[in-house]
């Protein structure tokens, strides 16, 4: 901008760790030539973007379950399953989860350096003499080492290998999981799983596991508790934020305890 003396120039920036841009910073107050500006609502349509982004508006799948599902909560594949009325969730009571979330999509692009990307599966469970699909989506596949590549995103990759929090458990029986629904379908002689953030990449090798009786322990209470119409207890974590049934839950023990959601008056 042009030039000033000095003493006309005042500028002063308080920076507050956040989500609002891909440099973790967001500017509250900034003063330049007198002038002031506040922080103020974020746009509707950037929060709309967000909530499509991380499927806050669900899609319902009838039959069958994905692998995100099986490791999920099961009172939420219960809700999904069940048909349950669907949530209004207050997207501006989670902008930051939802961006972090976003951001790990984009970052998910480097997927794109594998020929063998996004490749889908379907593993059959049998289930009272009912075969029940679980599906499943590989980030990568490396056909010459036989690899299956999974990516994760999340803030301090470095910092938090190297003070032993890394792998996730979770992430580690996910990766499994894939390996057990993948190979019969193509070789599978490895498992990587690749931690990123805007700074760092670290990567770990995981052991492979027979996961099948895993994946059909967990089919089979779901199915058994939707036949028998009764609710499995939630699995609170930092992910109910952005659960489409969380007032619903909340009304039912062993759940949810102040949900950011309100109960649509018509079903979806």
């Amino acid at each position: 901008f042009p030039t000033r003396r000095s003493s006309d120039l005042r500028l002063s920036k308080v920076l507050k760790k956040s989500a609002c841009n891909p440099f973790g910073f967001q500017i509250i107050v900034v003063q330049i030539l007198g002038m002031t500006t506040k922080q103020i609502k974020t746009p509707d349509k950037i929060i709309e973007f967000l909530g499509r982004e991380n499927r806050i508006y669900p899609v319902r799948n009838t039959k069958g379950y994905s692998v995100s599902a099986l490791l999920g909560c099961p009172r939420k594949a219960f809700f999904q399953k069940t048909r349950t009325s669907f949530e209004k969730i207050d997207l501006t009571q989670v902008e930051n989860n939802v961006w972090r979330t976003t951001r790990g999509n984009f970052l998910h692009q480097i997927t794109q350096a594998y020929s063998w990307n996004e490749l889908e599966g379907k593993y059959l469970v049998n289930v009272n003499g009912e075969e029940i699909p679980v599906f499943g989506r590989l980030d990568c596949y490396d056909p010459e080492e036989k690899n299956i590549i999974e990516f994760k995103t999340m803030q301090n990759v470095s910092k938090s290998a190297s003070e032993g929090l890394l792998p996730f458990d979770s992430h580690i029986k996910q990766l499994q999981i894939y390996g057990t629904i993948f190979e019969d379908i193509i070789p599978v002689e490895k498992l990587t799983l690749v931690y990123l953030d805007m700074n760092d990449v670290v990567s770990f090798e995981i052991q492979k596991e027979d996961m099948s009786n895993w994946i059909v322990s967990k089919v089979t209470a779901i199915e058994n508790a939707i036949k028998s119409k009764e609710m499995p207890d939630g699995q609170v974590n930092s992910f109910c934020k952005l659960c489409n049934y969380q007032t619903t839950c909340s009304n039912n023990k062993n759940g949810i305890e102040k949900p950011l959601s309100v109960l649509e008056a018509k079903r979806r």
